[in-house]
């Protein structure tokens, strides 16, 4: 493989020697690949993004008038922690794991979303974003792989808590 390291001023030679001179070849990726097993059906894919120890889902409403309705991930512990929404959480069982649902704020506490009209050929479509205000957040780490998901989106807790419960390995995956 050829690596070639660039930076703008400050660095000698020795310094960019010593940059090369650590580059490692990472073992293969430390995340198995996990899926929603249930998902509201009238939610659709629209984006995910993998990386070595941490992967992340958007999903968007199938008839495409809501974008970003929930996001969820999981990321193995060398990725570091997953963010939490603020405020206390409430304790939640998912499975056998007790983890932490946050709900969305009081509907006085804001939160309408962002709303946006995208014209086009087929006419003047308005969608909605959903923003943090709006969203339920359901997190948990499963303590036999150290793995944390996180689950957010603009839903009902008993539809985050569903969905929470259906992750599991994709197929022919393991832990």
């Amino acid at each position: 493989m050829l690596f070639s390291l660039s930076l703008d001023g400050g660095l000698d030679q020795t310094v960019m020697e010593q940059i090369a001179d650590s580059v490692a070849e990472l073992p293969a990726g430390t995340l198995p690949e996990y899926q929603l097993g249930w998902t509201p059906e009238d939610c659709v894919l629209a984006k995910r993004d993998a990386l070595r120890d941490a992967a992340q889902e958007t999903w968007n409403s199938a008839d495409g008038t809501s974008l970003g309705v929930f996001s969820w991930m999981c990321a193995a512990e060398t990725a570091g922690s997953l963010a939490k929404p603020e405020g206390t959480a409430e304790a939640v069982r998912i499975g056998d794991v007790i983890g932490c649902y946050w709900g969305p704020p009081a509907p006085d506490a804001g939160g309408s979303g962002i709303k946006i009209q995208i014209s086009g050929s087929s006419g003047t479509q308005t969608m909605t974003i959903a923003d943090e205000a709006q969203k339920g957040t359901v997190l948990w780490t499963d303590p036999e792989t150290g793995i944390t998901f996180r689950i957010s989106g603009d839903l009902k807790k008993d539809d985050l808590l569903r969905m929470a419960e259906s992750v599991a390995p994709a197929d022919g995956e393991t832990p």
